[in-house]
């Protein structure tokens, strides 16, 4: 079975309060080929959208980035499919909501935002998450990403032929 095909739909990036430097990044994938979870979590990794330095305050699309060897605070290379754990969309919300609230609880625009754009997105199952790689994972200038937390879900919608990369963090 040849390896699934994932094509990059477009992203949205939602800014959290201003002035905390907090964001979530929605990333949309059409599934054109399916395979295993293992196997578009694989594509996806291979795929340059997921080459994001998540650190420039004038978002630089990933093809025009210099740090193709990045994602986040991490290096890619320790980034496997296996990295990813199973996790539940209530389990999602609770993390996300958390970061949301730290260190205080968010504004009420930041509430709608996650209501209505993000925690619809991790309310599909399967649903992986990516725990923290740090230190080991973590690249040279990888503490400038994340200070707050980098949280990382892949949620996978065969019915919709969709895969999401739903990632919350700061820079």
């Amino acid at each position: 079975m040849p390896p699934p095909i994932l094509t990059f739909v477009g992203h949205d990036l939602l800014p959290m309060d201003e002035g905390l430097y907090s964001w979530v990044d929605i990333k949309r994938f059409a599934i054109e080929e399916n395979g295993s979870d293992h196997d578009l979590v694989a594509t996806l990794l291979a795929d340059r959208q997921y080459r994001d330095t998540y650190a420039e305050s004038y978002r630089v699309e990933p093809a025009e980035q210099e740090e193709p060897f990045v994602h986040g605070p991490y290096w890619l290379h320790a980034i496997q499919p296996a990295s990813f754990q199973s996790t539940d969309p209530a389990s999602a919300r609770a993390t996300i909501q958390k970061w949301a609230d730290d260190p205080e609880p968010p504004s009420s625009e930041t509430h709608v935002i996650l209501e209505k754009r993000v925690f619809p997105l991790l309310s599909v199952t399967p649903l992986y998450y990516l725990p923290d790689l740090r230190p080991d994972g973590q690249h040279d200038w990888g503490g400038v990403v994340g200070a707050t937390g980098f949280h990382e879900f892949v949620a996978i919608d065969r019915p919709a032929r969709s895969l999401v990369l739903v990632v919350a963090s700061d820079d």
